[in-house]
């Protein structure tokens, strides 16, 4: 018996160490399998691929999880080039949208058998350029950005840059004049306070370019056929540190429940063909500016469209001691006799006028008499072109005179130009305005 019972405890012996040596191979190849999930779970780029050598149940088992993770990547790959179809869609279908209304423009000037005019070659110039952006966009798979007036030589699509509202208003409207021509029905009405030229803001003047033409052609489609039709565009700035643009029509309007989904992605009212691109982006681009867009509608009474944003410019004074009368004198540096004519028509009466056509000459007297020039308005010019080497804002930075100048150029929308005159804290006027500078001011 005490035989029997050693030999049963000698085989029990070595079936447990037999049983314990394989239980803890089998848990070493199972802790080293575990490790291998875990680390596939890890951002990568490459593929997953679990190397686990052997024959065993726990190969099998690495080779059943590959098989799995192979099948979660494959599914994850057919995923991605749903959801890149689904962009390349959408940019597809906004870069459509997009561009009817420069091709209608286009087509128009096109068909015209009158010899274009030179307001007509400047529109043309215009649609080419918005049609160039968006196909361009188009390559760069990236939402279409179209800008009417900003030089790809300054900015680049995407780049935020300072700009005027105000021209674009005037650019986008001079396009959809050519565009809905042939509908006498169609009127606009541009309506802006005598400062509204001078709003400058900041962002992509490309996108904010393709909402207005975006919102202005809604309240055009907003009309029944063979009835008056007008569009009213409002630009103006009640506060200081912000700007509004109003968009308004007296067209069929909308109703609540129109209005509780409008902006939703996709949805469209009362267009055969809409897809409810337009309002979505709007939406999209004003609140990543920092801004808001309000709509007020009602059926058969028509709709505003009141889009708020910031200014960058509401530290500067629209005209430095806000009016002419203020100063004692105002010189003015400028190489064209016209521009001379101008400001001394416009200031007639209001201060004594001094005038320089040359930066260099400019520059002589103000080193003589810099002690004299206190209460002295700086009129100055950007570029002169005998003094290629010399800038009208270097100068103005180089004299301390950024507190009583305004930069009156040519090159008023330049991107490069407009940061620099911010920065420096100098106010840039355009040329073409001349006639409303100081108009009902002391």
């Amino acid at each position: 018996v005490l035989k029997a019972s050693a030999f049963c405890l000698l085989w029990t012996g070595l079936a447990i160490a037999i049983a314990y040596a394989l239980a803890k191979k089998f848990t070493k190849r199972m802790r080293h399998l575990n490790a291998l999930v875990v680390g596939s779970r890890h951002d990568r780029k490459d593929p997953i691929r679990i190397e686990f050598p052997g024959s065993d149940e726990v190969s099998d088992l690495a080779q059943a999880f590959q098989g799995l993770l192979d099948r979660i990547e494959e599914h994850q790959r057919q995923t991605l080039l749903i959801e890149r179809g689904k962009i390349e869609l959408d940019v597809a279908r906004q870069v459509a949208h997009d561009l009817r209304s420069p091709l209608t423009t286009l087509e128009i000037l096109v068909r015209r058998e009158s010899p274009s005019t030179p307001n007509d070659v400047r529109i043309l110039g215009q649609a080419l350029n918005r049609i160039r952006e968006v196909t361009d966009s188009l390559l760069n798979h990236t939402a279409p950005r179209i800008s009417p007036f900003a030089s790809p030589d300054t900015t680049t699509a995407d780049e935020a840059i300072p700009f005027y509202p105000h021209l674009a208003i005037e650019r986008i409207l001079a396009e959809k004049k050519i565009e809905f021509s042939g509908n006498i029905n169609f009127q606009f009405f541009y309506i802006s306070d005598p400062l509204a030229p001078l709003i400058l803001t900041n962002g992509p003047a490309a996108e904010f370019s393709r909402i207005l033409s975006n919102l202005i052609n809604n309240s055009m489609e907003s009309y029944s056929s063979n009835t008056p039709a007008p569009v009213e565009i409002e630009l103006g700035s009640t506060q200081p540190e912000s700007f509004e643009i109003v968009i308004r029509d007296r067209g069929r309007g909308m109703s609540p429940q129109v209005l509780r989904q409008l902006g939703d992605p996709g949805f469209t009212h009362g267009k055969s063909f809409g897809n409810g691109i337009g309002f979505h982006h709007a939406k999209q681009v004003v609140a990543r500016l920092g801004g808001r867009i309000q709509v007020q509608s009602s059926l058969n009474s028509g709709t505003e469209v009141r889009i708020t944003l910031p200014r960058v410019d509401p530290a500067l004074p629209a005209f430095p001691g806000e009016s002419a009368g203020t100063w004692e004198q105002v010189i003015l540096v400028d190489d064209d006799s016209l521009i001379h004519e101008a400001w001394r028509e416009r200031l007639s009466g209001k201060s004594r006028i001094r005038s320089f056509f040359s930066a260099t000459e400019f520059k002589r007297f103000y080193s003589k008499n810099f002690d004299q020039l206190e209460r002295t308005l700086i009129l100055m010019d950007h570029e002169f072109d005998l003094e290629p080497e010399l800038s009208g804002l270097d100068l103005l930075c180089e004299l301390g005179l950024e507190r009583q100048a305004i930069l009156v150029t040519g090159r008023f929308d330049d991107p490069a130009v407009l940061r620099s005159a911010l920065l420096a804290g100098i106010r840039v006027y355009p040329k073409n305005l001349i006639p409303h500078l100081f108009k009902n001011t002391g």
